[in-house]
């Protein structure tokens, strides 16, 4: 239905001329983004008062008179609310609010045009209203296994074993994601719209590019491993820390706020996107985290100073008792493990293993 004909309400003319004028040239600036805030206040007013503000309607009347006909002409009524609702949550208002803003909206268009009206209803809804709390999607990888994901933007990636992912619903406008473990991203490229992985201590945000997150809670550290393209590392405040280039890795302390940044192989940190588990000179520590999470076991070190060996290693594919084989080889190290029980509920314990220092093959190794 094509909107040619004037409005068809009618409207009291015992108006102030001085305060119509002063309302005619507020709706003008408004439109211009030449607006203060005392002119926003006074649009959003004359929205939420509706027909009782006559001075408004008024001003809102000689404003469309001064529009080119050529610029109304093809105003289509219902496609052009059409566009309006799609861009608004007119849920997230209450109904009687909703209702009667909506009639008065509708005899509204009647008489401004829509680039003001567009503007005028995404100010009053989002900036004057409560609305609902923003709704997300969630990806859980669970332990032992790696999830590959894809995100409504194209980006694709790998959760890897006990990680969770978190992103808004309506990513197109707003790329962010949280995260909780490790994942590697390969993320779709765009100008208009940073992508940024939120974790509990620091933001990374790229354009396009392909990483490496790890962010375990029960880790002390977190680490950033860019394999193409270009990053900046942000700490909570939004402060650049660093920006890094291919083959470069963040290790950022989150018991002592401290960072480094150092040259890597980034292949040997995204390599478990593949089923291959490399320990590049690593303490003996994080090794057996790596295996716990890998594996879903349950390993302890006993020996205090086995934690801080430095070991090497690359596991692909194996099963857990090939590679404590493999490690008892290469290492002074032996294991144990312990026998699993039966519970009431009829499941069975945890799977644990423990390491200890082979005190017969040590001084091979000093």
């Amino acid at each position: 239905m094509v909107f040619q004909s004037r409005p068809y309400y009618c409207i009291e003319k015992h108006i102030n001329p001085a305060k119509m004028d002063d309302q005619k040239n507020i709706l003008t600036n408004f439109l211009k983004n030449r607006y203060t805030r005392h002119d926003y206040f006074s649009v959003y007013r004359g929205f939420a008062e509706g027909e009782k503000n006559t001075t408004f309607l008024e001003a809102m009347e000689k404003h469309w008179e001064e529009v080119d006909e050529q610029e109304s002409e093809g105003f289509k009524q219902e496609l052009s609310w059409n566009k309006i609702s799609g861009k608004l949550d007119l849920q997230a208002v209450p109904k009687n609010t909703t209702r009667t803003v909506w009639i008065f909206m509708q005899k509204a268009a009647a008489i401004l045009f829509l680039p003001l009206l567009i503007a005028s209803l995404f100010y009053f809804y989002t900036r004057s209203q409560p609305t609902e709390e923003t709704a997300w999607a969630e990806i859980k990888c669970p332990a032992g296994v790696r999830t590959e994901f894809r995100l409504p933007d194209g980006s694709t990636g790998f959760l890897n074993n006990r990680s969770t992912l978190k992103y808004p619903v309506n990513f197109s406008e707003d790329r962010q994601v949280y995260l909780s473990g490790e994942a590697f991203f390969d993320v779709v490229k765009s100008k208009k719209s940073r992508f940024r992985v939120i974790t509990r201590k620091l933001e990374t945000e790229v354009l396009g590019t392909s990483f490496n997150v790890m962010a375990y809670d029960d880790q002390p550290y977190l680490e950033i491993t860019l394999k193409t393209g270009s990053l900046k590392i942000l700490d909570k405040d939004h402060k650049e820390l660093s920006m890094l280039v291919p083959d470069q890795q963040f290790v950022f302390d989150t018991i002592q706020g401290r960072f480094l940044t150092k040259q890597v192989i980034a292949d040997n940190f995204t390599s478990w996107t593949k089923g291959i588990l490399v320990a590049q000179d690593e303490r003996f520590e994080d090794v057996a985290k790596k295996l716990s999470r890998w594996y879903d076991v349950e390993i302890t070190i006993e020996d205090p100073e086995l934690k801080d060996f430095m070991y090497y290693a690359k596991f692909e594919d194996e099963p857990l008792t090939e590679v404590l084989g493999l490690i008892a080889i290469t290492a002074p190290i032996e294991y144990v493990e312990i026998a699993r029980k039966k519970q009431q509920d009829g499941s069975f314990t945890k799977r644990k293993i423990k390491l200890r220092i082979n005190e017969n093959r040590i001084k091979n190794f000093n």
